[in-house]
C-alpha cells in the first residue's frame, strides 16, 4: 500500500494544481491510471484528495471501469443546489426588492444604485480572489468559504438596521456570489467528457432559481414574513449547504 501510494503520489505531483488533461486516456499510460485508482480505494477518508479527483476524472472519460471510484453525484448536487440559491437570492429576490430596500431605509434611488455599483465591485474583487484560491487549494474550501460568507451576508441583510449596516452586509453578500465562481470550474472537473452537459445544467438549475423566487416572495408576503424573512431562509439554506459541503 506504501508503495503504491508513493507511486501515485510521484504521478500527480507534477500535476498538482494544474488542470486535469483534456484527454487523460492518452495523456497517462495504462500502468499509472492503474495506480492512481488503486491509490484512491486506499483513502476512502479523502474524497477531495488528488486521487479520488483524478480517478474520478480516469473514471468519466472511461479509461477505467471501477466501482471502487466514489460517484461525483454528491458534489454535482452540491453545486448546483449553490446555482439554484444563486438564482433565487442573488438574482431573482433582489431586483424585486429595491423598492422595498429604499423605503425600509430611506434610500433614494441614486444611494441604491450607488449601493449596487459597490457591491458587483466587491463580487468582481471576490472572483479574482477565489480564482487564486482555488488553483491553490482545490475546490472544497473555497466552494464552503462561498456558500459560508453569503449565509453570513444573507444573516446580516435580515438583521440590519440602517442604511450603512444594510450597504456592508449585502456587500458581504455579494462577496460570498464572487467566491463562489470557481464552482464552473468544479463542474467542468465533476462531468468528465461531459462537460457541457454539466455546464448547462448549473445554468439550467441558476434558472431555475429566478423562476422561483417571485413565488418565493409571494409566498413570504402572504404569510407577512416580508422580504426580511426571505434573507433569513438565505441564510439558513447557503448555511446548511455550507456545513454539508465542509463537514
Amino acid at each position: 500500500a506504501g508503495t503504491l501510494l508513493r507511486r501515485a503520489n510521484a504521478v500527480l505531483a507534477p500535476l498538482t494544481n494544474q488542470p486535469l488533461p483534456l484527454k487523460l486516456c492518452s495523456s497517462l499510460p495504462a500502468s499509472l491510471v492503474t495506480a492512481i485508482v488503486a491509490a484512491a480505494q486506499l483513502r476512502p477518508g479523502k474524497p477531495h484528495s488528488e486521487h479520488f479527483v483524478y480517478a474520478r476524472a480516469l473514471a468519466n472519460e472511461g479509461c477505467v471501469k471501477t466501482t471502487h471510484v466514489p460517484p461525483a453525484s454528491g458534489a454535482r448536487g452540491i453545486s448546483h443546489a449553490y446555482f439554484f440559491l444563486i438564482g433565487l437570492v442573488g438574482v431573482g429576490l433582489l431586483p424585486a426588492l429595491i423598492r422595498n430596500f429604499e423605503v425600509n431605509f430611506s434610500l433614494s434611488h441614486t444611494q441604491m444604485g450607488a449601493i449596487l455599483s459597490a457591491s458587483s465591485l466587491v463580487m468582481a474583487a471576490g472572483s479574482v480572489l477565489s480564482g487564486v484560491w482555488y488553483d491553490r487549494t482545490g475546490p472544497r474550501w473555497v466552494l464552503g468559504a462561498a456558500l459560508a460568507v453569503t449565509a453570513a451576508g444573507a444573516l446580516m441583510v435580515w438583521g440590519a438596521a440602517s442604511a450603512a449596516a444594510f450597504a456592508l452586509a449585502l456587500m458581504l453578500f455579494h462577496f460570498g456570489h464572487g467566491l463562489g465562481v470557481p464552482v464552473n470550474s468544479l463542474i467542468s472537473q465533476l462531468y468528465g467528457s461531459e462537460r457541457g452537459r454539466g455546464l448547462i445544467l448549473m445554468h439550467g438549475f441558476q434558472a431555475l432559481g429566478r423562476l422561483g423566487a417571485p413565488a418565493l416572495l409571494l409566498v413570504l408576503f402572504a404569510l407577512s414574513g416580508g422580504w426580511r424573512s426571505a434573507f433569513l431562509l438565505s441564510a439558513i439554506l447557503f448555511g446548511t449547504w455550507a456545513a454539508l459541503l465542509i463537514f
